[in-house]
């Protein structure tokens, strides 16, 4: 291998910066298995994550800044949003560009509109459809509701398996109900499984209201160190819970000492 280098130089010069270039990839996206692959194979090394890792890691990150652009142009004028959608329904009054239609009120803060949406939707066989549940579910929590909250989330649960998400909105629904015992059990749950770092925080929170600052303080700790280990996708995805564990362990630090 090192031979076909030494024949063309230029060849060798592009394969040391690929194999700088991708190793410092791999280390800041916590692809650290491959910097062996890059090292001992510095020709095939390089092609082979260029292909595997690299391109479908570039797609995935223009297909998330487009969502996120979509997401700000949403919510800086929410009123062209729903003027866009309640024009598809003019043209194809269809359940998905109803359903969008309800999404664009809720997220300008219009709930009630929403919700009538979502409740004219919730007919014939659709009257039991789990994401027309599932977002009335969570509409009414948003909207303080917490009775017609819970009575959509019991009748989601009688059609499907509730997903992490669903659950982390149930213990969420106790705690504001006032049911601590609910919520702190499904929140410790949550925090045992593989449910991102909302579930931890929340359920430190809510401890930490509770006077239980020393449980609080060791699941803050929790949060850090997965976020320590896990890769920087990871915790770029759970910053805003992150920066709360540090804020709530800086803050116990006076009281410690």
């Amino acid at each position: 291998m090192w031979y076909l280098l030494s024949a063309f130089p230029y060849l060798g010069i592009l394969s040391l910066v690929a194999q700088v270039l991708f190793a410092v990839h791999a280390v800041r996206t916590g692809r650290n298995n491959w910097l062996w692959i890059l090292i001992v194979f510095p020709v095939v090394g390089p092609l082979v994550y260029l292909f595997a890792e690299y391109l479908p890691s570039q797609r995935a990150s223009t297909g998330s800044l487009r969502a996120v652009s979509e997401d700000v142009i949403r919510r800086i004028h929410p009123a062209a949003d729903i003027r866009r959608w309640q024009d598809q329904v003019a043209l194809s009054p269809s359940l998905v560009n109803r359903m969008q239609l309800a999404r664009a009120y809720a997220r300008a803060g219009q709930s009630g509109e929403a919700l009538a949406i979502y409740d004219a939707c919730l007919q014939g066989h659709y009257a039991t459809d789990p994401v027309l549940l599932w977002e009335m579910c969570r509409t009414h929590f948003e909207n303080g509701a917490l009775e017609q909250a819970r009575d959509f989330y019991e009748r989601l649960g009688r059609e499907t398996a509730p997903s992490k998400e669903q659950q982390l909105l149930s213990a969420r629904i106790h705690e504001a109900a006032g049911d601590t015992d609910a919520a702190l059990a499904e929140y410790g749950v949550l925090s045992r499984q593989s449910a991102g770092e909302e579930a931890r925080t929340r359920y430190a929170l809510l401890l930490r209201r509770l006077g239980r600052e020393d449980e609080a303080a060791r699941i803050f700790n929790e949060v850090l160190r997965h976020a320590r280990i896990s890769s920087g996708v990871y915790r770029r995805a759970q910053k805003p819970w992150i920066a709360i564990a540090k804020a709530e362990l800086k803050r116990r630090e006076p009281a410690a000492q």
